[in-house]
């Protein structure tokens, strides 16, 4: 092949009429001699070659690399007018000439170049170097014979013949078989390492591109009825919309079809890591280490609940609620990115034993929101209004057994009356600072806390006469007015002390217990501690004033049972009924209490010894001054560990 001037002719047997296609390149171009053509040893096709070459599309195998493409296969395309794209690497961009000529049984191309570019002739060459392949596009023009030597207004051509032996002839492509991607659809959110599969047709093969890390290539395999593939690719990084084109190819045509792939990738977050360690307290705070850029972070507990979850920095803080005791927990924390990618980890903790104060008994959480004030949650920060924490309460009311400074829980001594509540924990002489003088983590009980016991005692069936939750009624306490006088406590075993009254196992009474055993003085608690005059005796103080719980509606002046769906309503989001009411629908008749309404002051709850049928643990009264002392009226404190 000459350097200085440059023409390919490629021969190949046809079985039709000869035709002739030319494409002229613009510029000059200067008249030569046409020079005789270079014989090349013949070829055998590999592959199946097309009857006509006004085929949408044909691809012809060859087995020798020394031809027009690098992959040692001439392939075409036409389009609806009869344009052919044949593949030709170019050393450099410019304009060239194309001329196509049936004649015989031989097709010729011919490839004229400007002259300033005779040197690209080498590009024909594979061995001529690694530029990428162009495609170039003609028209079948007429049926006109090649020229035998050049125009004058063309450069000098070299001309190349190729013959070629056709082993089979084909009248009409093969269709490619539909491809079916079916294991995603379009919107999928998809971790990065995605498994493709689906329907194919068997023998094609398959090629995976777009945003991926690598082009995956595999084969639909035959699978009986049709064929189907497999691949795994990894999308690239980072999060976001990825595409991907599922292409299938004929081989032996080169046909092809593809099916486009729109996924939401997501890289999952770091697992959040807690440190193991041995906790102490009913609000322990965990530490570990967290993903700052998930947007997202939870936690759950297989004892107790978890108040709060905080990633800042990437330092985990996860502060827990812990029954009181000594136990052992699985905490699992969890971080979410925008995607919706989760990660968790897992951590076990031993806790320390915590137990309650002499006198004080355990009250385990509600896990109620709204509890006794609107203002009531899971994890509130004022740990009186946290709903999701145990705490320890007065096993009797207050007593005076400290010459007035502080106050106790004691089984001997007359509760502590004559007190006014007070309007903060610095007012002297109030039970608000008799309970907060008793130490550090001492409060006088809230009105949530003192729900949270009643409807904790309303819940355990041997409290019921029937000995079924609801079944019957509840004792009430030392409510009748005989003696006339506040009692003293006693052991657990002795719940009518006192009351000169006696009574058999109260949950063994029935619908209708005798007269007289509704006197009773102890509630049990779901965990089997018992708690004395909780619905009599003497009423009891709570550290909430009236505007501070949320009532909806207002409750007027005067008595209502808690069994009114107006004043008290069932349905979303029933604050009343939260407020002061038992869950169920049951009336004063059942030894529950009722409510005496207001408009204003401080709250009080229980009843005292001479509150008859109207008294019980859920009994509430409103209205009240907090600067007010009575005889009848006491208090009780709660601790948190």
């Amino acid at each position: 092949m000459r350097s200085s001037a440059g023409i390919l002719a490629v021969c190949i047997f046809m079985m039709f009429s000869c035709g002739r296609v030319n494409l002229f390149s613009t510029g000059n171009k200067a008249s030569a001699p046409f020079p005789e053509p270079t014989v090349i040893p013949p070829m055998v096709v590999t592959g199946s070659y097309l009857t006509t070459i006004l085929m949408d599309e044909f691809s012809l195998p060859i087995a020798q690399a020394d031809v027009l493409a690098d992959a040692g296969q001439f392939t075409g395309r036409t389009n609806d007018k009869g344009i052919i794209a044949l593949p030709v690497r170019l050393v450099k961009d410019s304009a060239i000439e194309l001329d196509i000529g049936i004649k015989g049984q031989t097709l010729f191309v011919t490839v004229l170049l400007p002259p300033d570019i005779v040197d690209a002739v080498r590009a024909l060459d594979p061995l001529a170097g690694t530029e990428a392949a162009r495609s170039l596009g003609v028209r079948i023009a007429d049926s006109q014979s090649l020229p035998t030597t050049a125009p004058d207004n063309r450069t000098a051509v070299e001309t190349l013949s190729l013959p070629v032996q056709i082993v089979q002839a084909l009248a009409t492509n093969t269709p490619v078989p539909a491809i079916a991607i079916t294991s995603h659809k379009n919107g999928d959110v998809v971790q990065n390492l995605v498994n493709l599969t689906g329907n194919c047709g068997a023998g094609t093969a398959i090629r995976v591109t777009g945003d991926l890390d690598v082009i995956l290539d595999t084969a639909c395999l035959d699978s009986g009825s049709q064929g189907n593939f497999n691949a795994t690719v990894n999308l690239t990084h980072p999060d976001g919309l990825k595409s991907l084109t599922v292409t299938q190819t004929q081989p032996s045509t080169g046909e092809y079809v593809s099916q486009l792939l729109l996924l939401s990738s997501r890289n999952p977050p770091l697992a959040p890591s807690l440190i193991p360690s041995q906790v102490a307290g009913l609000k322990p705070m965990l530490i570990g280490t967290c993903d700052s850029s998930a947007t997202l972070h939870t936690a759950t507990t297989t004892v107790g609940s978890v108040r709060s979850v905080k990633c800042t920095d990437g330092v985990l803080n996860v502060e827990m609620g812990l029954p009181i005791g000594s136990t052992a927990f699985s905490v699992t924390a969890t971080s979410t990115n925008s995607l919706g990618s989760v990660n968790s980890g897992v951590v076990s903790f031993t806790s320390t034993s915590t137990t309650c104060p002499t006198g004080y008994i355990r009250v385990p959480a509600s896990k109620t929101p709204g509890l006794g004030s609107v203002n009531a949650s899971n994890g509130h920060a004022q740990w009186w209004l946290d709903t999701s924490l145990d705490f320890c309460l007065m096993k009797y009311p207050a007593k005076d057994n400290n010459s007035s400074t502080y106050a106790s829980s004691t089984m001997t001594g007359t509760p502590w009356v004559n007190i006014p509540r007070g309007t903060d924990e610095s007012s002297l002489g109030g039970a608000l600072k008799a309970c907060k003088d008793a130490g550090t983590g001492y409060r006088l009980i809230s009105n949530t806390q003192w729900q949270t016991v009643a409807r904790n005692a309303e819940i355990v069936a041997a409290n019921w006469s029937g000995n079924a939750v609801g079944s019957g009624m509840m004792a009430r306490g030392h409510t009748d007015n005989s003696p006339s006088v506040a009692l003293e406590n006693a052991a657990d075993n002795d719940p009518y002390f006192g009351t000169e009254n006696s009574g058999t196992a109260w949950n063994t009474l029935g619908a209708t217990p005798a007269a007289g055993t509704e006197q009773k003085r102890t509630q049990t608690l779901s965990n089997g501690d018992v708690v004395w005059d909780f619905g009599g005796n003497v009423w009891q103080w709570v550290s909430d004033n009236y505007g501070d719980l949320g009532l909806s509606p207002g409750i007027a002046l005067g008595l209502d049972e808690f069994s009114n769906t107006t004043n008290f309503p069932t349905v979303s989001p029933g604050i009343n009924r939260l407020l002061f009411a038992p869950s169920g629908l049951y009336t004063s008749a059942q030894n529950i209490g009722s409510m005496g309404g207001g408009s204003a002051g401080a709250v009080r709850r229980g009843s005292d010894y001479n509150n008859g049928t109207t008294a019980g643990l859920f009994r509430a009264a409103l209205s009240t001054s907090t600067s007010f002392p009575s005889s009848n009226v006491g208090f009780r404190c709660v601790y948190l560990p």
